[in-house]
């Protein structure tokens, strides 16, 4: 088992046949609510938290998983870090604004070819001739996509707010999946 840091929230397993023979499981049959996998998990995140010095006990996860060959899997695990009670930093839409559809088919490539595994939700808007790109992050790695995604548009800001605005005064074109959708457009 390869464990690699991405950030304070975001670690990186991979497990060879081997490994997932050690668990007593396979991709096809990883399931949240099945207790094997849970043990898996469990025993998955002690052995982060002694390899890394990184808790992913204490809060809310999210867990992708990607089949390698042979036999093997890519998870990314992601903690929501709590701002108080009722509300969390996860899933804050970050909002860029382009001058042409062709930047947008661009970062859209880069995004979904190096990152689709740190994104949960994309959206396109259009407003006259600008192009809106809504982008929807797995927690705490909002620093790197915008860093990404200014090289080819402007950070418009982040939160609801903004996406609301475009909701109501803008025309949605792509409303949940841009990113995969623009990516690899079909001919």
């Amino acid at each position: 088992m390869k464990i690699e840091l991405l950030d304070q929230q975001t670690i990186k397993v991979i497990l060879t046949s081997d490994d997932m023979q050690e668990f007593d499981i396979t991709y096809e049959e990883m399931d949240y609510n099945d207790p094997v996998t849970r043990r898996a998990i469990v025993a998955m995140l002690y052995r982060i938290k002694e390899q890394t010095c990184v808790d992913l006990t204490k809060g809310k996860l999210f867990i992708e998983a990607f089949p390698v060959e042979p036999d093997g899997c890519i998870l990314y695990i992601n903690m929501c870090k709590q701002v108080s009670n009722k509300t969390s930093q996860c899933n804050i839409p970050l909002v860029f604004s382009f001058s042409s559809i062709e930047e947008v088919f661009r970062v859209c490539e880069t995004l979904f070819q190096y990152y689709s595994h740190l994104i949960f939700k994309s959206s396109l808007y259009r407003m006259g001739n600008i192009y809106f790109l809504s982008v929807y992050s797995f927690c705490k790695l909002e620093e790197k996509l915008t860093a990404i995604i200014s090289e080819y548009g402007i950070l418009q800001g982040k939160g609801s707010l903004y996406t609301a605005s475009l909701q109501e005064y803008s025309q949605c074109i792509i409303p949940t999946t841009a990113i995969e959708t623009l990516a690899y457009p079909k001919n």
